[in-house]
């Protein structure tokens, strides 16, 4: 599959899946390409998957990169949130990149973006 972000086409050869992240049908909308140690790009608020289009093909020759929307952003599911503090959020925002990472089958991998220090409680991930 090739993708056209904007203006910027992506050359290397890009895999989709809408990946399950838990029994109520939500999903992350997820591209991986390359081949390599494992580099997961996360987008910011207000952003989606395109955000990263410039960079995919540089990573890509390094690394097996992925990178998915967030919950609620872009192609990813966007379910009814009940959080009523800040804190509560952002533990939705965790837990369902959490079960992300599980249903992918990563057990450690690099991460890149603009990503809040409570993934930092997340097993085996490097921050970059």
């Amino acid at each position: 599959m090739r993708l056209l972000f904007s203006y910027v086409a992506v050359k290397t050869k890009i895999h989709q899946k809408m990946v399950p992240i838990d029994d109520k049908g939500n999903q992350l909308n997820t591209i991986r390409l390359g081949g390599g140690p494992p580099l997961v790009m996360i987008h910011g608020f207000g952003a989606a998957i395109g955000f990263w289009a410039c960079n995919l093909d540089a990573f890509a020759r390094h690394h097996t990169v992925y990178a998915f929307d967030l919950l609620g952003f872009g192609r990813s599911s966007r379910p009814r949130v009940t959080a009523h503090t800040a804190e509560e959020a952002e533990d939705v925002l965790v837990e369902s990149i959490e079960a992300w990472r599980k249903s992918v089958g990563l057990d450690s991998f690099t991460l890149l973006g603009t990503v809040s220090f409570e993934l930092q409680k997340l097993a085996n991930i490097n921050l970059l």
